[in-house]
């Protein structure tokens, strides 16, 4: 559902952004809220795909093409505000071609982007990735290409190593 994910830092990272859900389990009222916000972002779309029947926590959950970062007052600047995701971050990580793992699997994580150690691990996911439809609803983020960057000194110098590689 999410085409934006807010950050409250920013990153040089682009590429393959593997995506792992935290450990805290949701309450259904938190649940609710997230459901209910992209009702309303979603109201006019006829084919909306169904929520997740559960949440599944402290695993790895698929991957995503990180294509770009931007700051929010540049997101609500381009992006008409019926299109907008809420948010109260300072940054929005533009996400495309996301891939979900046909079973989550269960791993620790880490605050920020971090590496996934394990060759093992790593195979195994991209093994059983598989695409998730997205032609439900626009693209808008194209309304953002070629507008202004995230400037330098605002990029957080990553302390990972980029050894991701794409699942092709």
């Amino acid at each position: 559902f999410k085409r934006f994910e807010g950050r409250m830092w920013t990153s040089r990272f682009r590429g393959p952004l593997w995506i792992q859900a935290g450990s805290k389990v949701p309450t259904e009222e938190e649940i609710r809220t997230v459901e209910d916000q992209y009702k309303r972002l979603y109201k006019n779309v006829k084919d909306l795909p169904p929520f997740p029947e559960r949440y599944p926590t402290g695993s790895l959950l698929g991957v995503v093409d990180l294509e770009d970062i931007v700051r929010v007052e540049d997101y609500s600047r381009y992006i008409d505000e019926e299109k907008r995701e809420e948010t109260a971050c300072k940054y929005l990580f533009v996400c495309r071609n996301p891939r979900k793992l046909l079973y989550p699997i269960k791993m620790p994580g880490e605050k920020q982007i971090f590496n996934i150690d394990s060759l093992d691990l790593r195979e195994k996911a991209k093994r059983n990735l598989m695409k998730v439809p997205t032609n439900w609803y626009p693209y808008y983020a194209n309304d953002l290409r070629g507008k202004e960057r995230v400037p330098d000194e605002e990029l957080e110098l990553d302390s990972f190593r980029l050894d991701y590689s794409r699942e092709e």
